[in-house]
């Protein structure tokens, strides 16, 4: 494999945000279904967001949450406020793999200085 093949399959298998701290993040109200997948037991639908022009892995939980992967082994909760634009991450509420099992778990704001 050469060195350009590596680099598309990066930029093709990246996931949404690269690590260090989670910024809260518009993703807008345009969506297109591509299919389904499942990533370590959890039911994931793949879908096109039109606004950000780049796939996206998100899960549907049991109690109706929506969780938008953000790297391999997290996602993080989106919640839609049609009033401000649609859909917005908020990264303190997420769902993490612990190497063998999904939890649900929840961050607690940073203090500022």
């Amino acid at each position: 494999m050469g060195p350009r093949v590596l680099v598309l399959a990066c930029l093709l298998f990246a996931d949404v945000m690269p690590r260090g701290e989670l910024a809260i993040e518009a993703l807008g109200n345009s969506f297109e279904p591509i299919g389904d997948e499942v990533d370590r037991g959890l039911k994931v639908g793949v879908w096109r967001n039109v606004k950000l022009k780049r796939e996206e892995r998100w899960h549907l939980s049991e109690p109706g949450e929506w969780f938008l992967r953000v790297r391999s082994g997290l996602y993080i909760l989106a919640t839609h406020d049609p009033k401000a634009g649609g859909w917005f991450t908020n990264p303190l509420e997420r769902l993490e793999w612990d190497g063998k099992a999904w939890r649900r778990g929840s961050l607690a704001p940073r203090k500022s200085p």
